[in-house]
């Protein structure tokens, strides 16, 4: 496992709007330190860039962002149905 991103080498379920902001947070500041970059044109529809989204919202409907470690090329993804209210998940693709 790599030690640069195994904290983030698990399944989270994003069913409250805390739990999505946590994980944005949590996001951000892997990305912002280069442990992470995002694959912009990963998501199955067009999304806000993810410098754009504000872990407090307001959100769009549905949030999709895919990420991979720069140190080992693990890929991970953040997807949440926002509108839905408790359906979204972080987790490593397979």
């Amino acid at each position: 496992m790599c030690p640069a991103c195994h904290e983030l080498c698990m399944t989270w379920p994003l069913t409250t709007p805390l739990a999505l902001s946590a994980a944005l947070r949590l996001a951000r500041g892997f990305v912002a330190d280069g442990t992470l970059a995002v694959d912009a044109d990963a998501a199955s529809q067009p999304m806000p860039p993810f410098a754009e989204v504000e872990p407090q919202g307001p959100w769009s409907d549905d949030l999709e962002y895919h990420f991979h470690c720069r140190h080992c090329g693990e890929r991970f993804t953040l997807f949440v149905e926002t509108h839905q209210g408790s359906s979204g998940q972080w987790f490593v693709e397979p």
